[in-house]
C-alpha cells in the first residue's frame, strides 16, 4: 500500500511578481535611455554683463537728492540644454554673479537721515553703491530655428542671495563714508522671471563646439527690501522711522524693491549629438 506525503506546494506567485518588478523598472530604464540617447544636448560655460536697476519708489521720488546711476552687474557659469524635436529645448543654467546698483546725488540743504541720524550739508555731493552677491538657476524653455541658430527663450530663475553690502562717499568730509553688510536686510532668495533671444553659432562645419550670443530681460518677482540710496533700512516694520505718522514724513509710505536687468550673454559650448544627428546644424562663418 503507498503512502502519499503531503508537501507544501511551491507557491510562484512571489517570483511572479518579483519578475514582473524588475521588468517593469529595466523598461523604464530601457526608455528613459533611449529618450535620452535620441536627443542632442548642449554642455558648456556662459557668462555675461549686464545693466542692474534696484527699483524702489521711494528711491525713485529723489529724496534728500538721491538719484539713480548706471551700473554694471555681471555672472559666469555652467550652461546645458537638452533639444528635443522640431527645435524645442530645455535649458538649466548654473551662474554665480554680483547685482550692482549706484546712487548719487549733490545736497542743496542741511539735514539728517532720519535712519541713522547722520547729518548731511549744503553743496556735499555723494555716490553710493549697493552690490547683492548671488547664484542664479534659470530653467528656460527655448525655441532654435533649425537652419539659421536663431532662438527666444523664457522661464524662471531661483535667485540665492548670499550677502549684500551697502558703500557710500560723502565729499565733504564731514558726512561719513563706510561700508555696512546688508544681508539681513534682504530675502534669501527671489522668483526672476526671464525672456531673451540670440544666436547659436556653429564655429565649423565638422566641429560640433558653438558660440552663443544673446540678449535677457529680467524681472525679480520678490520683494528685496534692503536700503535706500543712503543706506537706510527699506524692510517694512524695521523702518517704521522713515514713514512717520506726522505733517511731513520722510516717506509717505512702504514701497517693495523689485529688480529690473537687461543683460548680454557670451558662452561657448559643446553639442553632443545622437546617432540619427537629429538637431546637426550646418552653418559655417
Amino acid at each position: 500500500m503507498k503512502k502519499w506525503i503531503n508537501t507544501p506546494a511551491l507557491d510562484l506567485s512571489y517570483f511572479s511578481t518579483k519578475f514582473k518588478k524588475r521588468s517593469f523598472l529595466f523598461l523604464c530604464l530601457f526608455s528613459v535611455v533611449n529618450y535620452v540617447q535620441s536627443q542632442s544636448i548642449d554642455m558648456g560655460l556662459r557668462g555675461s554683463i549686464s545693466s542692474a536697476w534696484l527699483l524702489n519708489g521711494n528711491v525713485m521720488s529723489g529724496k534728500d537728492h538721491q538719484g539713480y546711476r548706471l551700473s554694471i552687474s555681471d555672472n559666469y557659469g555652467m550652461h546645458g540644454t537638452i533639444n528635443f524635436a522640431h527645435g524645442y529645448g530645455l535649458e538649466l543654467d548654473i551662474l554665480k554673479g554680483k547685482m550692482s546698483q549706484s546712487y548719487g546725488g549733490v545736497f542743496d540743504n542741511d539735514g539728517a537721515f532720519p535712519g541713522s541720524g547722520v547729518s548731511y550739508y549744503p553743496g556735499e555731493y555723494y555716490s553710493a553703491n549697493t552690490d547683492i552677491e548671488y547664484i542664479k538657476i534659470p530653467v528656460l524653455f527655448r525655441y532654435e530655428h533649425e537652419l539659421s541658430g536663431a532662438y527666444g527663450e523664457g522661464g524662471l530663475a531661483y535667485q540665492i542671495i548670499s550677502s549684500g553690502t551697502f558703500s557710500a562717499t560723502y565729499s565733504g568730509g564731514l558726512t561719513p563714508s563706510g561700508t555696512i553688510d546688508i544681508t539681513k536686510q534682504l530675502p534669501s532668495g527671489d522668483f526672476i522671471a526671464i525672456l531673451g533671444f540670440g544666436w547659436d553659432k556653429h564655429f565649423t562645419r565638422e566641429s560640433n563646439f558653438y558660440l552663443n550670443l544673446g540678449f535677457r530681460f529680467e524681472y525679480g518677482l520678490f520683494d528685496l527690501m534692503g536700503v535706500d540710496g543712503h543706506g537706510q533700512n527699506l524692510t517694512g516694520s524695521k523702518s517704521v522711522v522713515l514713514y512717520p505718522p506726522w505733517t511731513k514724513p520722510y516717506y509717505n509710505a512702504y514701497h517693495s524693491t523689485h529688480s529690473l536687468e537687461a543683460s548680454f550673454n557670451i558662452g561657448v559650448f559643446y553639442r553632443l549629438y545622437p546617432k540619427s544627428m537629429l538637431h546637426k546644424r550646418v552653418i559655417d562663418f
